[in-house]
C-alpha cells in the first residue's frame, strides 16, 4: 500500500460516502412539486448551495468522531489514515464541495479549510520523512501523533490493526528508529510504553481487549479505543528535569508472516529493569491506587483491574515536580507479567521505589 499511494499521481477520495457503494457525488438537492393547470404537477430539483457560515470539520486532526461520522465517514476508518498521509495529491469529494490536499497546500471551494488544519498532519509527516537530517525525536513524535489519530478511528476486522498501518510503518522504518515492535519503535523504548487510554470509571466500558490476539499488553495495539501519549511532551517541555530510570533489557516481537510490519502473534516479550513499588492485593481501584497518595491511575480496560492480585508499579521516568509515570503490572502464572494500566505519580510517592526488579512483560 505504501508503494501504491506514495507513487500515485492522484488519489481520489469519496470522503462523504458511507461505504464502497456511495461514490463521489453526494446528492444535496431541494425538491419542489410545481402544480400545473390540469391538476397534475411537475417535480423540480435544485442543487443546494453551501449553507451560510459553513465551515469544514477537520478530517485530519479532529477528535470529535461523532461529527466526522456525519460529514466524512471515510475519515473515521483506520485504513484511510495511511492512504491519506502517504498520497502526494488527494481530491476529496465531500457532500459540500471539493477539497484539494497535497504536500504543499490545502484548498477548498468555500475557502475555510486552511484555518481548520492547524497541524497540517500530511505536510509535517511528508517533510519529516523527506528530510535526510530529520531529528529522530521529532520523527518519533510524529509517529505517536499518527498513532493517536489512528486510535480514534474504526476498523471492521480487529486483527487488521497493524496491517492497516503497515504502509506508514514501512515509510518510517527508513529513519533510523531501530526495530519495529508491535506499533512502537525500539529507539523510543521504554519511554513510549507510557501510553494510556481514556477509559473512565463507569458501568459501560469505553475500552476493551480484542477478542483475538493482536498485540502484547505493553503495546498500544492490545487495547481497542482512543489513546494518548504525553511522555514525549514531557521530554520536550523541560529536558533538564526529565530522567529515564528504567532500562530496556531486550525486546522480541513475533511476527505472523514475512511482513515485519503486519500481524503479531503470541510470544512477543519486552524485558525492563526498573525501580518498583510492590502493592498488596486490593490496592488498585478504577482510578486510584491506595498506598500511593495523590497518584492518578489510568486503567487500560475495566476488565484489567486486578482486584485480588498483588501489583507491581514499575517506574519508567521521573519529571519534577509531578509528572513521573509508571506501569502497573500483574504477575502471570509463568513468571511473566502483563500490563493493566499507567499511573502518574507526584514527587512525594517516589521515595517508596527503593527496590529494583526485572520484568518480562507479554
Amino acid at each position: 500500500m505504501q508503494a501504491i499511494y506514495e507513487g500515485a499521481a492522484l488519489t481520489i477520495s469519496a470522503m462523504s460516502a458511507r461505504d464502497g457503494r456511495g461514490g463521489c457525488w453526494i446528492s444535496k438537492k431541494r425538491v419542489f412539486d410545481l402544480p400545473l393547470e390540469n391538476g397534475r404537477s411537475i417535480r423540480l430539483a435544485f442543487h443546494r448551495p453551501l449553507e451560510l457560515g459553513f465551515q469544514h470539520a477537520s478530517f485530519l486532526s479532529s477528535q470529535d468522531y461523532s461529527d466526522l461520522d456525519t460529514q466524512y465517514p471515510l475519515a473515521t476508518r483506520k485504513w484511510a489514515l495511511q492512504e491519506r498521509v502517504l498520497s502526494r495529491r488527494i481530491l476529496h469529494f465531500t457532500a459540500q464541495d471539493l477539497v484539494w490536499e497535497c504536500r504543499h497546500v490545502t484548498r477548498c471551494a468555500c475557502g475555510t479549510v486552511d484555518v481548520l488544519y492547524p497541524d497540517y498532519t500530511q505536510r509535517n509527516t511528508f517533510e519529516l520523512l523527506s528530510d535526510e537530517d530529520a531529528v529522530v525525536f521529532y520523527v518519533v513524535f510524529a509517529w505517536m501523533e499518527l498513532v493517536r489519530a489512528y486510535s480514534y478511528a474504526d476498523l471492521s476486522d480487529e486483527t487488521d490493526l497493524f496491517p492497516a498501518l503497515a504502509g506508514l510503518a514501512f515509510a518510517f522504518s527508513k529513519k533510523g528508529l531501530g526495530a519495529y515492535c508491535a506499533g512502537l519503535w525500539e529507539i523510543s523504548l521504554p519511554v513510549v510504553l507510557c501510553w494510556y487510554t481514556r477509559q473512565v470509571e463507569s458501568e459501560e466500558a469505553t475500552h476493551s481487549r480484542p477478542s483475538e490476539y493482536v498485540a502484547p499488553t505493553w503495546s498500544w495495539g492490545s487495547v481497542q479505543g482512543a489513546l494518548c501519549f504525553d511522555a514525549l511532551d514531557n521530554v520536550d517541555s523541560d529536558p533538564e528535569s526529565f530522567r529515564v530510570v528504567s532500562e530496556l533489557l531486550s525486546v522480541t516481537c513475533e511476527i505472523a508472516s514475512q511482513d515485519e510490519f503486519g500481524h503479531v502473534q503470541a510470544g512477543s516479550h519486552l524485558k525492563i529493569g526498573t525501580p518498583v513499588c510492590v502493592l498488596p492485593p486490593g490496592s488498585v481501584q478504577a482510578t486510584t491506587i491506595s498506598g500511593l497518595v495523590g497518584a492518578e491511575f489510568r486503567v487500560d480496560t475495566l476488565g484489567d483491574i486486578p482486584w485480588e492480585r498483588e501489583c507491581f508499579v514499575a517506574l519508567i521516568f521521573t519529571k519534577r515536580p509531578d509528572e513521573s509515570q509508571a506501569l502497573v503490572l500483574v504477575a502471570n502464572d509463568d513468571r511473566t507479567y502483563r500490563r493493566c494500566g499507567l499511573v502518574c505519580l507526584p514527587d512525594q510517592t517516589l521515595n517508596g521505589f527503593t527496590e529494583r526488579m526485572e520484568f518480562d512483560i507479554v
